[in-house]
């Protein structure tokens, strides 16, 4: 089983570059903002005052997409890509769940809305958090919640078939 929902290293690599040439757009709006507010035209105040709020908007997410990293789900483990470009597994059986949060500036692409993502943090056993990008829909509600269904079956397949297992060595 391979994940259908979570972004991979190319698609992750997308969403990075239109977050890049989003803050270009955020940037220059602003500073045109700038320049009609300077030449006298105060209408342009309100404007940069929803410029203030998208960038406010925008620094959280890339924060967000900052610590993340590109993922797939396997059969038994959910591997996340390191920075060097190794893999960190972690067994399906230490993840405890995952919360999945709605990303307005993440998209993999401009063509329609269907290339929207969503950020997601992974809870594992141990308390610590691994975070990644997932497909989503902007006007779902949670958004990414076909990954984080995903996930968590994948979870509960692995801890009863583990529990299964168990019970046949009690058996024997």
């Amino acid at each position: 089983m391979y994940s259908n929902y979570l972004l991979n290293r190319e698609e992750y690599g997308k969403a990075r570059f239109h977050m890049g040439l989003r803050a270009c757009v955020l940037v220059v709006a602003a500073l045109l903002c700038c320049v009609a507010i300077v030449h006298g035209e105060m209408l342009f105040m309100l404007l940069a005052l929803l410029l203030l709020a998208l960038g406010t908007r925008y620094a959280v997410e890339w924060r967000r997409v900052r610590k993340s990293q590109p993922a797939t789900l396997t059969g038994e483990t959910l591997n996340l890509c390191n920075a060097d470009g190794g893999w960190h597994k972690i067994p399906l059986e230490r993840i405890r769940g995952a919360k999945s949060y709605l990303m307005l500036f993440a998209a993999r692409g401009y063509p329609t809305w269907s290339y929207h993502s969503a950020f997601l943090e992974i809870t594992l056993t141990d308390g610590s958090v691994v975070c990644t990008l997932a497909k989503g829909d902007p006007f779902a509600s949670p958004p990414g919640e076909d990954a984080v269904e995903e996930i968590m079956a994948a979870v509960r397949i692995k801890r009863n078939s583990n529990a299964g297992s168990a019970a046949r060595e009690r058996d024997v």
